[in-house]
């Protein structure tokens, strides 16, 4: 396999996200020659399928329930509906705008990005999958992790879905079942309730936000039942 590139890095970076992107940058503002090779877009899962994307949604969603709410405070508003995709494309739009401008923050420091699925092959050696081959001295692993399924029966089933296949649902369900009551969870009940989804939220231990404060998991419990 050809070498993709002629010159040799200094230090090779695994992962796009906030910290193989940032580690990047750091490395090229020490005056050493930096490549990053990530397999989708820059950003990690903040950008693309968690922090950004979520609020942008549940933005979506304030805005649909303020404007069921518009009677209360004597503003007559009719004919109104929300359009799911319409709201997904729009996060989308967001997620996508933000991680343009890291791959233009990158280029402005420096750093050479690979969009590809890095392998690492031997040591100082990483195999770019269908692109080419490139080496460095040292490597930084930051590749981040995937969304994990529970080993319980049924989970490979039809209709069930993870937090990252949740963001590209065009036609949400009436009823929804969330296995998990910990941050993630929560928030995903919280926008496709306010969509008009029945939601359930499963949680195996005693309370939702295991590890937080129980006054404050009540008190929220409480909040999502209204």
């Amino acid at each position: 396999m050809e070498s993709l590139f002629e010159e040799k890095f200094d230090v090779a970076v695994l992962g796009g996200g906030p910290g193989g992107y940032v580690a990047a940058i750091r490395v090229s503002q020490l005056g050493g020659k930096v490549v990053l090779i990530e397999c989708d877009k820059l950003g990690g899962t903040c950008v693309n399928r968690g922090c950004i994307p979520t609020k942008a949604l549940l933005e979506s969603v304030k805005v649909y329930n303020s404007l069921k709410n518009a009677g209360s405070f004597g503003i007559n508003v009719d004919g109104f509906s929300i359009d799911v995709k319409a709201v997904m494309e729009r996060a989308e739009r967001i997620s996508s705008g933000m991680a343009e401008k890291i791959s233009v923050l990158m280029e402005k420091k420096g750093v050479k990005v690979i969009h590809g699925l890095g392998r690492i092959k031997d040591f100082g050696v990483i195999d770019v999958v269908g692109k080419g081959r490139v080496k460095a001295e040292k490597l930084i692993l930051a590749p981040g992790s995937l969304p994990m399924k529970p080993p319980i029966p049924g989970v490979d089933g039809k209709g069930v879905i993870t937090s990252d296949e949740a963001l590209r649902l065009e036609d949400p369900p009436r009823r929804l079942a969330v296995i998990g009551g910990g941050v993630v969870g929560l928030e995903f009940s919280s926008i496709f309730a306010g969509m008009g989804v029945d939601v359930t939220v499963i949680e195996m231990m005693p309370h939702v936000l295991p590890g937080e404060d129980e006054e404050m998991s009540d008190y929220l419990c409480q909040l999502m039942r209204e």
